[in-house]
């Protein structure tokens, strides 16, 4: 975290998918320091992500003191994503832990810095829904947040607007966030249900003319970077609502996903509360099987929300480019150029859907192809093979080095006192005779190893370590073949024997096997055969209800794409 000229934003939360996002779109005008306490899949070079943990006070002023020392005292923007969630609707100790207390520990921090701003991320589900259809909520309207998650935030909120000190806040409340591979968790669920054809996905509870705004990922850091841009224009406290101005229906949202999965009218039944309160009950709490579907859902199925986003257009000169119902329809795109992948992305189970029609085109397709690597492939391969296991030949020539130093370790050529045994019925040589000869030995086989681990490391000799390999095994029988009486040359031999034909043949890349036998993939027969059996099992069970361990088989097959 070098200094530089540009002012310094901090990102908490930033490995997530808001986090590297936001980052992104800061990139150009700011020095962007990320938080997270854990890095991100995917880094954005030039950025480095500076460890930390709100839940404990030491861990905050320990990363805040690393800001301080590389990034300077100053920062012009705080952006603080990092909060906990989880859907059960149920409380859990970490929303104070994480979100509440872990907030007021970064502000405290933040008291001895010169910092200008603190964007807090918070949630529009802070406010009670509108009353009706067609009447649009602002930031004045009435908090009544209804589960555990919007709780935290609204309790947040006003730790902040308490403690901020001379540091300005800005609370931006956004909608449920969305982009083009969806993102958004109910609206995938709702996506899923109706592409599997879940009994669920046909029924509701609640009114279906009722529904939420979202707001689309650009747009969302569009907000963002305006805000921080603007820093010293906001008022010292201020609160913006963030979203879409159209709130599309549950109904409307239905009928368009059916239409664009299955080409299909979506019809969908309305259901009491309590009924399906209760099946969900007993699906979670009595069958003990998991559900997308949670009590608390139900409870505020009839929430509507419409949003009058005026003072962000005010403040902020903002106004969202993107429309919902507008990127649905590359959303099903992506899902059906490949579920298992969509379903990954958003964190569904991809082995539901690793029979759908799609995935078996997929497998038909690769099925069609070669299942075989290119000769540069191999070639590749092989190279980065050797370079991560250049150390084995030189382990040999240590090993080398030490067999021609053990005679004298193991005092090979000392004088022996003890008696000869007979051998089958036969003299044999003297002790001292036979520790020599065993002496002599291991100053051959050292240096042998020793000189051919060295020469086999090139790949145009690579024959060689099957050399190294043999005097190997030589050295693991030697103490045998000539009736040594020192244990210690037995034991240390037999260990480096072992070793020693490990580090010629074993661990790097094995000389003599043929570039087209590299190329093939080792079970391609099993492979061919299995895929195409799953292929006519799917076919021949899809309307018979017997996908599931299909589904799991092809997952795993299907997960490993081609080289």
């Amino acid at each position: 975290m070098p200094r530089t000229g540009r002012p310094n934003v901090l990102i908490t939360g930033s490995s997530g998918f808001l986090g590297q996002a936001i980052a992104r779109g800061l990139l150009q005008r700011y020095h962007v320091i990320c938080l997270d306490s854990r890095p991100p899949k995917d880094p954005i070079d030039g950025l480095v992500t500076v460890g930390i943990d709100l839940t404990s006070e030491e861990s905050v002023r320990e990363a805040m003191g690393q800001i301080r020392e590389h990034a300077g005292n100053r920062i012009a923007s705080v952006i603080h994503l990092a909060a906990y969630y989880d859907t059960t609707g149920k409380e859990h100790p970490k929303y104070d832990a994480v979100t509440v207390q872990g907030t007021r520990r970064l502000l405290e921090t933040l008291k001895t810095f010169e910092a200008e701003q603190f964007i807090f991320a918070s949630t529009l589900l802070v406010h009670a829904p509108s009353p009706e259809k067609g009447v649009k909520i602002n930031e004045d309207w009435p908090l009544e947040p209804p589960w555990a998650y919007p709780k935290s935030k609204a309790e947040t909120e006003s730790l902040i607007m308490a403690r901020r000190g001379a540091i300005k806040a800005v609370i931006l409340r956004f909608a449920g966030v969305y982009d083009e591979d969806c993102r958004a968790a109910f609206i995938a669920q709702q996506i899923a249900r109706i592409f599997e054809r879940l009994p669920t996905a046909y029924l509701f509870t609640g009114d279906m003319t009722h529904g939420q705004p979202y707001l689309h990922r650009d747009d969302l850091v569009d907000a963002v970077v305006r805000a921080v841009d603007r820093r010293t224009e906001l008022p010292d406290e201020t609160i913006l609502l963030i979203g879409e101005e159209e709130t599309p229906s549950y109904q409307q949202m239905q009928e368009r996903i059916g239409d664009l999965v299955h080409r299909e009218r979506w019809r969908t039944l309305s259901l009491p509360k309590g009924v399906t309160k209760f099946g969900s009950w007993v699906q979670t709490e009595v069958l003990d099987q998991e559900t997308d579907i949670k009590p608390w859902m139900v409870e505020n199925s009839d929430d509507h929300y419409e949003l009058d986003i005026s003072r962000a257009r005010k403040l902020l000169g903002w106004t969202p480019q993107h429309k919902l119902m507008d990127t649905l329809p590359e959303m099903i795109a992506r899902l059906r150029a490949d579920p298992t992948d969509w379903y990954a992305r958003n964190k569904l189970d991809p082995a539901a859907v690793a029979a759908s029609r799609p995935e078996l085109e997929q497998a038909q397709e690769r099925l069609r192809g070669t299942l075989e690597r290119t000769t540069e492939q191999v070639e590749a391969a092989i190279d980065r093979h050797r370079a991560l296991t250049l150390w084995a030949p030189l382990a040999n020539a240590a090993l080398g080095l030490w067999l021609i130093a053990s005679p004298l370790a193991y005092g090979l050529f000392d004088p022996v006192a003890a008696p000869t045994p007979p051998a089958l019925g036969h003299a044999i040589a003297a002790p001292e005779i036979r520790n020599a000869w065993l002496g002599f030995s291991e100053l051959i086989a050292g240096f042998l190893i020793l000189v051919c681990a060295l020469a086999g490391m090139s790949r145009r000799r690579n024959w060689i370590q099957w050399i190294t390999a043999t005097v190997g095994v030589w050295v693991l029988f030697a103490p045998l073949a000539f009736w040594t009486t020192s244990a210690a040359a037995y034991a240390a031999d037999t260990l480096v024997g072992m070793l020693v034909v490990a580090f010629a043949v074993m661990i790097p890349p094995t000389p003599g096997i043929s570039r087209r036998a590299l190329a093939a993939d080792d079970d391609r027969p099993a492979r061919v055969e299995l895929l195409a059996l799953l292929l006519h099992t799917a076919h021949t069970n899809r309307r018979a209800g017997l996908l599931r361990p299909v589904r799991l088989a092809l997952s795993r097959r299907l997960s490993t794409r081609p080289h």
